[in-house]
């Protein structure tokens, strides 16, 4: 992968904060500083408990701010679950004088990971038994209309079905999650009142058909829906996100129009702080739209390559300034959990758009970025003073570039994910130290660690129920492998492109380099493009790999 970003060791605190903009990120990559050891851990490995305190906490490691990376920083939680500090020393506040203090000389401290979107209602089977098949349009595989075949998939029939997806997620990381609903007492669920915890900005309204269409109304023009979205229904929430553009055709694009007020007869759900799922069948004006209304993007780069054999246009959104935040979907066609949706991202970064995303590009999509999709970016998706201690503990890889060893780790480097700085999961060893209720795992559920997860009792459910209804479920954890059944990565499409790079056709979209606007960038044409690959300024440069895409130019691919 090309990896831009460049350590710069500094003395002296940087000011600035990460960029949207790819161009920016480049230039403000944050500066490492090199802090003297304040903690001095007492005997070898990843991560140790040196002191059982009050409820306020201190954990030495190395730490992820948004615009510095702090080697041997330390960081200051109080008991209600707020950062207090972030810094090389935080010893001075009185509240780290009986803390229980965490050394991590071998961790990797960074936000927890927000998931922003998963039908969490879907994730106990394995995914489904994907073929070559792909679809146009979400509702040919919904609901196996036009000939098409429909994949299983199966909704839980248990709230006990539907904690198991959840405690996979917290396993690997994740604190938060746009999960379509969700279970009391673990992840916060950022779409559900009663389940987004104690933040103080309200949940968000989600909606998967935002024009009243499950039955499988598609059209090509007009917004003649079923029943588009009202906006008095989230007037109140936080911010608002609907499926948009999930397909490949025509009729995948209308839906954008009709949704942003845009066309006759249509609604403005932008007026709130919005995100669009998927957003695949989108043109580059369509992007730009997004752009000034600052419209956030949820990409799932796997499923969306597995169903529909492309992707959003994520080079073009983020040269434009847009936001964008990863997800793994659900389970039938996408990641187990984010670190295998950050597998992919990295894989179609390296193989398909001349590594254009770096890895702490990837890591903001589930932290910073994720957070600012929800309109959530003062409260949740980076380390800082004053902001909640939604907290995850990586154990600390073989790479230089702490960022490429979170996108590298598995959930077996995960040591410990703290919600408002309480437990959530981890290293029975580090959870005892907090003095929650918990309970470790079955060590071959777990990869053969000790695993505990810290569960609020609620509804008649606890985790031996969840572990007795869910025996034949889909793994919690991958242990390092890929896990089975995982749906591919590998955008193809029927006798047009099946992602092979070979001589002649360097980014594998089956357009010879010769013809091809984006020799080194995944362009194919979609369906709803004809046979032409998208330049919107008509200079030559396709849209995907344009450095100035609406300004005609002879800048290189």
């Amino acid at each position: 992968m090309l990896n831009r970003f460049v350590m710069v060791v500094v003395v002296a605190q940087l000011v600035g904060c990460a960029s949207v903009g790819n161009e920016e990120l480049a230039v403000s990559s944050p500066g490492v500083i090199d802090c003297a050891v304040t903690v001095e851990a007492s005997g070898p490995g990843h991560c140790e408990v040196l002191s059982v305190g009050d409820r306020n906490t201190i954990i030495t490691a190395t730490i992820l701010t948004d615009d510095q990376v702090l080697n041997n920083g330390s960081i200051l939680i109080d008991e209600n679950g707020m950062i207090v500090d972030v810094s090389c020393d935080v010893r001075a506040d009185d509240r780290a004088r009986n803390a229980t203090v965490l050394a991590c000389p071998g961790g990797i401290v960074s936000p927890g990971f927000i998931n922003a979107h998963d039908h969490i209602w879907y994730n106990h089977r394995p995914p489904s038994n994907l073929t070559a098949e792909r679809y146009d349009h979400r509702h040919q595989w919904r609901l196996g209309l036009e000939g098409h075949t429909q994949p299983d998939y199966e909704r839980a029939e248990s709230i006990e079905q539907v904690a198991w997806g959840e405690i996979r997620h917290a396993l690997s990381a994740t604190t938060s999650i746009a999960g379509m609903g969700g279970v009391p007492g673990l992840v916060r669920n950022l779409e559900d009142p009663s389940l987004i915890g104690n933040l103080e900005t309200a949940a968000a309204f989600a909606t998967v058909f935002p024009l009243g269409d499950p039955t499988g109304t598609m059209l090509s023009e007009n917004c003649e829906y079923p029943e588009l979205v009202d906006p008095s229904k989230f007037a109140n929430a936080g911010s608002f996100q609907a499926h948009v553009a999930e397909g490949v055709d025509r009729r995948a694009a209308n839906e954008i129009g009709c949704i942003t007020g845009q066309a006759d007869d249509s609604v403005d759900v932008t007026t709130t702080p919005a995100a669009f799922v998927h957003f695949v069948g989108a043109s580059t004006d369509d992007a730009v739209l997004l752009r000034d209304r600052d419209v956030s993007v949820i990409w799932s780069p796997r499923s969306n390559i597995a169903l529909y054999g492309h992707t959003a246009n994520v080079t073009l959104l983020d040269r434009l300034g847009v936001n964008i935040a990863l997800s793994t979907d659900w389970l039938p066609s996408g990641s187990m959990n984010l670190l295998r949706e950050l597998r992919c991202g990295a894989d179609y970064s390296n193989d398909y758009l001349d590594g254009y995303f770096n890895y702490r590009d990837l890591w903001q999509m589930v932290t910073v970025n994720a957070a600012r999709s929800f309109a959530l970016q003062d409260e949740l998706g980076s380390l800082a003073p004053g902001k909640v201690a939604d907290i995850a503990v990586f154990r600390d890889g073989p790479a230089s570039d702490p960022f490429e060893d979170i996108i590298n780790a598995s959930d077996s480097d995960v040591l410990l994910v703290l919600r408002a700085g309480r437990p959530l999961a981890g290293k029975s060893t580090l959870v005892s130290a907090f003095g929650a209720d918990c309970d470790t795992l079955p060590i071959e559920l777990t990869c053969g660690e000790q695993l505990a997860v810290c569960m609020e009792p609620g509804d008649g459910m606890d985790l031996q129920a969840v572990l007795d209804t869910n025996r034949d479920s889909y793994l919690l954890m991958s242990c390092g492998s890929v896990p089975q059944g995982e749906p591919s990565c590998t955008p193809s499409w029927p006798n047009q492109f099946d992602g092979r790079v070979m001589p002649g056709d360097d980014d594998g979209d089956g357009v010879k380099n010769a013809l091809d606007n984006c020799p080194l960038v995944f362009n194919p044409p979609r369906p709803m493009d004809g046979s032409r690959q998208t330049d919107w300024d008509q200079d030559t440069v396709g849209d995907a790999c344009d450095e100035l895409p609406l300004e005609s130019s002879t800048n290189a691919n």
